[in-house]
């Protein structure tokens, strides 16, 4: 197994876990095909060395937003910004 380091990690007590990515970008951020691969051996790394059974979530933060493309429709399941996190 490959090392490598996760940003954030939520432990919801729904028997699930998000495994956040955190991103600046002045602008809309894109997802690439290596981000996704990235994150899914992040996930894979996560659940080999827990062995948790808990669902995992793929959490992207941003500055911005993402730009609609596949890779975000097909891999990401929530995406925070900064005016989620500070709005007011």
């Amino acid at each position: 197994m490959p090392d490598t380091q996760i940003d954030l990690l939520i432990d919801r007590s729904d028997q699930s876990i998000n495994i956040c990515e955190i991103k600046f970008s002045v602008e809309d951020y894109v997802v690439t095909k290596k981000d996704i691969d990235n994150i899914q051996t992040k996930k894979q790394v996560f659940r080999h060395h827990t062995k948790t059974k808990k669902q995992l979530f793929t959490t992207i933060i941003t500055t911005m937003g993402l730009v609609e493309n596949s890779h975000k429709i097909n891999s990401i399941d929530q995406v925070v910004t900064l005016d989620d996190l500070f709005a007011v």
